[in-house]
């Protein structure tokens, strides 16, 4: 394990992040491995992306992270899924990492939300205040939050978005999905982060309705985690294929 020292504006050396970036006397009264430490990091670093799928409960941020996702991003934690949920509890049981857990919108899927603690944060920062998520909480509710014209007209840019791709989608579908869904909310968001307007919205959900809406088995995909999800560009760029219908054949012959 390297150790990591900085020195003071006094020119003392301060050991205070000197366990991979840890408190040295936390990590030892946690009795905390290295690879505890890395899991705890990633889980920090995800928060502090901004770009993942996330859901508020009592005033706190939780972040969409699955087993296999952590596992692929970090494979030199050498462990088993098994493992993995045995460090997460322990975790947990400490107090460093929470968890709650959540249902698909219409499904009987269940989902894992996480959050570092105050306690994991004073350990890495010596400071319970996380200014990431305090950013991200700002970018969320930002009528809760003094902040500056230029974001206030992009936060209002964004808020419309939402409701006018919800309100498209609603009346497509004959729907009553909310603008307002933390989930929903961050899906669009991403896209917008990623360059998509207004109007590459409309064109997905006239795409998948025209091909989805009659059809029984995929009609039930016409929302927004499907819609808006990683397939966006893709269900943004189908190609409308129509039928081929020559005035020479009646339609009784397969062609």
């Amino acid at each position: 394990m390297i150790d990591f020292y900085f020195l003071s504006k006094e020119g003392e050396i301060n050991m205070y992040y000197n366990f991979a970036g840890f408190n040295t006397a936390q990590v030892l009264e946690y009795k905390l491995e290295d690879r505890d430490l890395r899991l705890i990091s990633y889980i920090y670093a995800v928060q502090a992306s901004d770009y993942m799928e996330y859901i508020e409960e009592s005033g706190k941020l939780y972040f969409w992270l699955r087993n296999e996702r952590i596992l692929g991003d970090n494979p030199t934690l050498y462990v088993n899924e098994r493992t993995l949920n045995s460090m997460i509890a322990n975790l947990i049981d400490k107090g460093i990492v929470d968890k709650i857990v959540r249902c698909e919108q219409g499904t009987c899927f269940k989902k894992s939300y996480y959050r570092v603690t105050d306690k994991a944060r004073m350990m890495m920062f010596g400071n319970p205040v996380d200014p990431s998520l305090k950013k991200l909480e700002q970018e969320k509710e930002p009528e809760e939050t003094t902040v500056n014209s230029n974001s206030n007209n992009i936060n209002n840019k964004h808020n419309n978005i939402i409701k006018e791709v919800i309100e498209y989608l609603n009346k497509a579908t004959n729907s009553s999905y909310r603008d307002t869904t933390p989930k929903t909310r961050t899906l669009i968001l991403a896209r917008i982060k990623e360059g998509f307007k207004l109007e590459d919205f409309k064109k997905v959900i006239d795409n998948k309705t025209r091909t989805w809406l009659k059809d029984t088995a995929m009609c039930k995909y016409l929302r927004p985690e499907t819609l808006f999800g990683t397939k966006f560009e893709s269900y943004l760029n189908e190609i409308s294929k129509p039928k081929f219908k020559s005035e020479y054949f009646d339609g009784s012959d397969d062609i």
